[in-house]
């Protein structure tokens, strides 16, 4: 026959009362969560809005190459400018300005696009970062 020692009941009850919180501590937790929430939202909106301007930059990039490469082909700056403004696509045209400079054969010519990118974080506000992107190729003759 086997025979349950008292001892065990009572240690194992004693671990648990030991486990709960005690009366002052009930809502410590919930005070926690309560001050760090809004450190935490305001952490994700930061890296979303990032993570939106790092794509603008390497949006601006990408169309700045395409200008200058049509413009150093072409030889025409209104072409290279309207090659730009249309590889800019996820941008707001209204914010985007595309400036250059003349194509001399042999010389080489640049090809620069603005972009005012405004982002929104809570507590912050509105801000506004100027992205400016460069290109530079020879022209051709």
């Amino acid at each position: 026959m086997i025979e349950k020692t008292p001892g065990r009941a009572g240690r194992s009850a004693s671990r648990f009362r030991a486990l709960r919180r005690s009366d002052g501590e009930r809502g410590a937790a919930l005070i926690e969560a309560a001050i760090l929430m809004p450190l935490v939202i305001m952490l994700i909106f930061g890296l979303i809005a990032f993570g939106r301007a790092y794509n603008a930059k390497v949006t601006a990039t990408h169309a700045a190459r395409e200008g200058v490469r049509v413009l150093a082909v072409t030889g025409d700056n209104t072409a290279g400018e309207t090659a730009a403004s249309n590889a800019a696509a996820g941008l707001d045209v209204s914010n985007l300005t595309v400036s250059s400079t003349a194509c001399t054969p042999g010389d080489p010519t640049t090809l620069t696009v603005n972009y005012v990118f405004t982002y929104q974080i809570p507590v912050f506000g509105d801000r506004t970062v100027n992205i400016s992107e460069t290109g530079v190729m020879r022209c051709g003759g």
